[in-house]
């Protein structure tokens, strides 16, 4: 087989793969193509300046179709650096005292380390499970959680914030995010998150590079405060 038949057979395996996925690492790429780092880079430079997906750090995400609801794992170590700045953008925004509720997802797991660092006391209600096991290590915080069911592909509990919880700043993580609306690709999560909003004085989208400009199939919310690595905007 000829050096372009085989470099058109994996870029087109590369594609199959983002659209079961969206998010695929580079070490995932490499494992499951059998290629180099090297030749998967190659590959991915060449499909990105076609259109065809968007390269983050460690990785890629699909640019066709809508997102979808990927596991947790295959997020985790994407775009690390950026997920760092966007919570130590969020933290400064916290008081001490305050209630807070934190979405799950990967950057409020980053946004929960930094809490945990910083050592504010607070009250901050969760269903994810990764910042659960972070700030219960801390006296200072009042930890609450939906209880409920274990999504382990999504590491959340699936359960509603407690009727009476009101919270100051809830932490929102979108699964897409354009012209200021946040999207979600699971209907009763996207409701759930609607939930949260209106369950709180001010609503904060913590946006990494994989959701900018991306349109999940449920609306949520259009946040007054969006955080991306690139800096804080307020409407």
């Amino acid at each position: 087989m000829n050096t372009d038949k085989k470099a058109r057979q994996r870029q087109a395996a590369i594609r199959d793969l983002l659209q079961k996925q969206e998010v695929v690492t580079i070490r995932e790429f490499c494992e499951t193509l059998h290629a180099s780092v090297a030749t998967i880079r190659k590959d991915l430079t060449l499909l990105e300046e076609r259109g065809c997906l968007r390269r983050v750090r460690g990785g890629a995400v699909s640019t066709e179709g809508t997102p979808r609801n990927t596991v947790y794992v295959s997020r985790l170590h994407l775009n690390e650096q950026e997920k760092t700045q966007i919570a130590d953008r969020a933290v400064r925004l916290i008081q001490p005292h305050m209630k807070l509720i934190l979405d799950a997802g990967t950057t409020c797991a980053r946004l929960a380390q930094r809490i945990l660092e910083e050592e504010i006391p607070c009250t901050v209600w969760t269903p994810n499970l990764t910042a659960i096991q972070i700030l219960s290590r801390s006296p200072k915080i009042t930890l609450m959680s939906a209880g409920g069911i274990l999504d382990r592909d999504h590491n959340r509990f699936q359960g509603p914030v407690p009727g009476e919880f009101y919270a100051d700043l809830y932490f929102l993580s979108p699964d897409g995010f354009c012209c200021g609306q946040a999207t979600g690709t699971d209907r009763e999560e996207s409701l759930r998150k609607r939930s949260f909003a209106s369950q709180s004085d001010k609503v904060i989208c913590l946006v990494e590079p994989s959701k900018e400009g991306r349109v999940a199939p449920f609306e949520i919310f259009c946040p007054a405060v969006t955080i991306t690595e690139k800096g804080i905007s307020s409407k």
